[in-house]
């Protein structure tokens, strides 16, 4: 049997705990994109394929990172995920929901988004060029794309659909607190763990079935017996958040990166253009890999439907600067 079906997914999303901070490894990934994205656009510039002063891209990232990346990202969440499944009058009794970073819940589309209104605040100001900046931003922008797709991954979360040979999947217990997914499979498990670990469980069996569970899949980690019973009621899925990691992450890099250092003078929106595109024929290839989270419309994943409309913004880039007299990216 191959070793992909007996991978039995117990990665803790906390690296360490100090007192009351807790590193996780979403952070870190949000952390290091911005990293990679500072170092280059620096050698962007440094090559003359990039308009904004070496000495201010690493402010530009900064607060593009938060006003756009973090900010549009969970703005695009709540508007597009949370608000359509949840309804008015929850957001009514909880209005304050959409700023609750914590919480969890990011939207790739809104982070997009979010930082395009950022750009095009911030080109306004300096009096550069719009699309020269996002040119740039849209070389880089994917290796954020796959950091965060691997964190993704280490946290067990936006799984993959179920695998039709069970011999190619992944089991991710995280499925278990997720009742359209696993059905009554968690409360099966909680059930057969009693048994097992009854001292354990006692404490914990006024608390809800999510505490219960989380306890559980916690204890996997370290103890093989848990984990054998566990595994019994998780079934074979995608690694989608790796296949997605490898599209709209490093392959979009390497074709956009390619493309930036082969041509010197392309026409600032082109790549802005191309990356609208690609991405969002990578986001739809990816989306038919994985486990829906949240309503379809009509045969399609939110994230499909809301990534034709990205088709049309790359076409609308293109044509613009094919219409734009040509400048030199680094004015």
């Amino acid at each position: 049997m191959p070793f992909i079906s007996t991978y039995f997914h117990n990665w803790d999303p906390i690296i360490f705990e100090l007192g009351p901070l807790a590193v996780r490894w979403y952070g870190v990934a949000y952390l290091t994109g911005f990293i990679v994205a500072i170092e280059l656009l620096k050698y962007l510039r440094q090559v003359d394929r990039y308009p904004i002063p070496k000495a201010e891209i690493s402010n530009f990232i900064v607060m593009g990172g938060l006003f756009g990346v973090l900010l549009g990202g969970r703005l695009g969440y709540f508007l597009f995920y949370w608000l359509p499944t949840e309804g008015l009058d929850a957001w009514m009794n909880d209005f304050f929901v959409f700023i609750r970073f914590w919480d969890g819940g990011m939207a790739s589309h809104g982070g997009i988004i979010g930082l395009m209104l950022y750009t095009l605040w911030y080109a306004k100001r300096h009096k550069l060029s719009w699309t020269g900046i996002g040119d740039g931003l849209c070389v880089v922008a994917p290796l954020g794309i796959f950091f965060g797709r691997i964190a993704n991954f280490i946290n067990g979360e936006l799984y993959g659909r179920v695998v039709a040979n069970k011999d190619t999947g992944m089991l991710f217990p995280g499925e278990l607190f997720v009742p359209k997914d696993s059905g009554d499979r968690g409360w099966e498990a909680l059930y057969q763990l009693q048994s097992f670990v009854p001292d354990a469980l006692k404490p914990l069996s006024t608390n809800t079935y999510a505490t219960q569970l989380n306890w559980l899949i916690q204890e996997a980690r370290t103890n093989t017996a848990i984990e054998s019973i566990l595994r019994e009621f998780c079934v074979p899925r995608y690694p989608s958040q790796l296949y997605q990691a490898a599209m709209e992450g490093l392959g979009l890099f390497l074709i956009l990166f390619t493309i930036r250092m082969m041509f010197k003078n392309l026409r600032d929106g082109i790549l802005t253009g191309i990356f609208f595109i690609a991405y969002a024929g990578f986001r739809i290839l990816g989306e038919s890999y994985r486990e829906p989270d949240s309503a379809l419309i009509g045969e399609l994943t939110k994230g499909q439907f809301y990534s034709l409309f990205m088709v049309l913004i790359g076409l609308g880039f293109i044509l613009w600067a094919c219409r734009n007299k040509f400048q030199p990216t680094n004015n």
